[in-house]
């Protein structure tokens, strides 16, 4: 399936192996950790054979590295992400520039390329490229099923919205996205989305009416009603297809370290300045990024950057934080995860000619990764990384959250944990979230709910429950109440007095501190009274661990 290349010479020190092999389990551990460095690799196959841009790619074969980005992986001659990895499997995502072509695999050991080729084959959703013209992205009436999302540039700020909460206002319609300095006509019948970058994305969610599985059936068929195409296309599109991501696992974490910057290159080779940014063109020619030429760091540069990157990410953990500083309400710890500058900002294109929060931008997206043209229409986000008493969140403790009666949403509100350290959803739990829709949700007698966050589900209230980690660094959480299509109440209307989630015992059984966890309010398509009266901060129930 492959043609391998490898050094023309190797020295192997067997002194490397010491004294670890003293079973014949220890040797294959070993090599499944090191033969990637020492024999050159092959491609048996990969699967599927053809996809649009932005299809996950099995790749079998090896020895490939364990370690994701000791593998670098070329699909039809553009780089694509390795989401996992194992000696004999790597599984990748193509780029929004991926052309039809081989597969080709390089680790320390040498180089594999496919001698059959990935074909692409239409364009997904959620990725856009507009080089060869503008697309189309056609969005559904709200009648069986409705859609709520934003389309959004290459620098994640949003062109519009779409849906109820969008300039369709539910009736759909064909918005058409158009390249930079587009001047050809504008068919009739089309919504006009000038794009500053050629590449964006539509971040889309197929509204949910409850969560039982025929509603959630609904919701998908509803889904794929949606339709992307080439507007050169017209009439004779090619059906949209759609990948099914379920159960694949995708590290969208930040990468702090060197490779962050060929990241940062590939934009830079495939967008056009904006004139906001032009002065960061001599600063990135100095560290190599260059338009037209391409980045190829030495050792020291490279180790210079990885250093750079470590740094960047202590000064984002510590403007994170401060975030936190201004709440929403004045006695909880709830707080919109955003300056007022910044909102202002992006929600009209950093039209202000005074203002340019950039430090703010780029707190805001070493957690997050879109923002709606209109925040507060479609949806609305609160998070907090401290209990009641102002204690950071405690891996060891359980956690309460009461919702109040008579919540003023349209469809649904939900709660989420995320990981504090990566600000992703925590890994190898059962679920991320509890929500309104969630099957099963208990409901107190005066029609509160009550939410448990903990490492076990307290007794007999499993489907109030949402999982963490019980460790000593524990992964923080983000309970995230997202709030579908919020009624416009006055403040307080149906809610109690004593507004957000309370603080935990920051120490465990034994002692332990460990890393605060986050709870994020979400709110979709309407005003956000609920999260200024959500009852309670998270309160630490000692008695239920």
């Amino acid at each position: 399936m492959s043609s391998s290349t490898r050094p023309t010479s190797r020295e192997f020190d067997i002194s490397r192996v010491g004294d670890r092999i003293r079973h014949p389990l220890d040797l294959r551990d070993w090599l499944n950790e090191h033969l990637h460095t020492l024999v050159g690799p092959q491609v048996t196959a990969i699967t599927p054979g053809s996809g649009p841009r932005g299809t996950v790619v099995t790749i079998d074969g090896g020895p490939f590295s364990p370690t994701r980005w000791e593998n670098d992986v070329v699909v039809g001659g553009q780089s694509a992400f390795v989401l996992s990895a194992t000696p004999t499997r790597l599984e990748v995502l193509t780029g929004p520039d991926t052309d039809t072509g081989p597969v080709q695999v390089t680790v320390p050991g040498g180089t594999a390329t496919s001698t059959g080729s990935f074909t692409v084959t239409g364009y997904p959703v959620p990725g856009d490229d507009t080089t060869d013209g503008p697309v189309v992205l056609e969005i559904p009436p709200a009648d069986e099923g409705s859609i709520s999302g934003s389309i959004d540039d290459a620098w994640q700020a949003a062109l519009a919205d779409v849906g109820p909460a969008g300039i369709d206002a539910g009736k759909g319609g064909k918005f058409l996205i158009l390249p930079p300095d587009h001047e050809g006509p504008v068919p009739d019948g089309y919504l006009p989305m000038p794009s500053p970058t050629f590449c964006g994305y539509a971040l889309l969610r197929s509204n949910l009416k409850s969560g039982s599985d025929s509603d959630i059936a609904k919701a998908v068929d509803y889904g794929k009603r949606v339709k992307f195409y080439p507007l050169a296309d017209g009439d004779h599109e090619a059906p949209t297809t759609f990948v099914d991501a379920a159960d694949v696992m995708f590290d969208a974490t930040i990468p702090y370290d060197a490779t962050f910057f060929e990241a940062l290159d590939r934009r830079v080779q495939a967008e056009p300045w904006l004139t906001r940014d032009k002065a960061m063109i001599d600063t990135l020619k100095a560290i190599g990024i260059e338009k037209g030429r391409p980045f190829a760091p030495d050792t020291a540069t490279t180790t210079a950057l990885t250093d750079a990157m470590q740094e960047a990410h202590a000064w984002l953990d510590a403007r994170y934080e401060k975030v936190f500083n201004a709440t929403f309400y004045d006695d909880a710890r709830w707080a919109l995860p955003a300056s007022p500058e910044l909102v202002e900002a992006t929600t009209t294109g950093f039209s202000n000619p005074d203002s340019y929060p950039v430090d703010d931008r780029g707190v805001a997206y070493s957690f997050a990764f879109f923002s709606a043209k209109k925040m507060g229409a479609g949806q609305f986000y609160l998070m907090t990384i401290m209990d009641k008493n102002g204690s950071g969140f405690d891996g060891a403790a359980t956690y309460r959250l009461a919702v109040p009666p008579n919540v003023p949403v349209r469809l649904y509100w939900s709660a989420t944990a995320y990981d504090r350290a990566t600000h992703t959803l925590i890994r190898d739990t059962a679920w991320a979230s509890r929500s309104s829709n969630t099957p099963g949700l208990e409901t107190d007698d005066d029609g509160s709910v009550t939410l448990f966050f903990a490492a076990e589900p307290p007794d007999g209230r499993e489907s109030n429950w949402s999982p963490h980690e019980r460790t000593v660094n524990s992964k923080s959480f983000a309970a995230s109440t997202g709030q579908r299509k919020l009624s416009s109440a006055r403040r307080g209307d149906g809610l109690p007095s004593n507004g957000c989630p309370e603080p935990s015992d920051p120490t465990d059984s034994h002692g332990r501190r460990s890393r605060g966890r986050v709870l994020n309010m979400t709110t979709y398509e309407g005003l956000n009274t609920l999260c200024r009266r959500w009852h309670g901060d998270m309160a630490d129930i000692a008695d239920q661990r």
